[in-house]
């Protein structure tokens, strides 16, 4: 696992963050802020280089926009400021469609990123099950290539 978080680090440019599995939590993973910052992993990955993988990367890459949106100055963290103050997440998806969650520029951009990195570190292809959604991340992939 070290030399997954050595690889997106670098290639993301942002420090190391502490990585936990936890059996009580219902979603794949999640970046917590609060009170540290970390990202923690559902226990059902933890003897699945894949899918570990893919939560390292993804919850990596929202960190990494989480800094983007508040040190530059440019559209793309101008979007991403804007939808980081009313990001919909697994601890108030209740409230919101699932529908509005995957479609928010942060989820896509974390979903076409991790395709990206797994493919181009490991040779894994990755994709999403949602034939049409996928076409989203595809398009997202060629229009933000310089960011992937």
């Amino acid at each position: 696992m070290k030399n997954i978080v050595n690889k997106v680090v670098k290639k993301l440019g942002i420090e190391e963050v502490p990585i936990v599995f936890d059996a009580s939590i219902t979603d794949d993973s999640r970046l917590e802020l609060r009170p540290t910052v970390r990202i923690v992993i559902n226990e059902k990955h933890k003897d699945n280089f894949i899918e570990y993988t893919k939560c390292i990367v993804h919850e990596y890459r929202h960190l990494f926009q989480i800094f983007w949106a508040r040190l530059m100055n440019d559209d793309i963290a101008r979007r991403w400021k804007e939808e980081l103050s009313k990001a919909i997440s697994s601890s108030n998806l209740d409230q919101n469609s699932i529908e509005d969650y995957y479609f928010q520029e942060l989820e896509i951009d974390a979903i076409a990123f991790t395709q990206v990195f797994l493919k181009q570190q490991y040779g894994i292809i990755v994709i999403e099950k949602n034939e049409k959604y996928q076409q989203i991340i595809d398009l997202y992939k060629i229009r933000y290539k310089h960011m992937m």
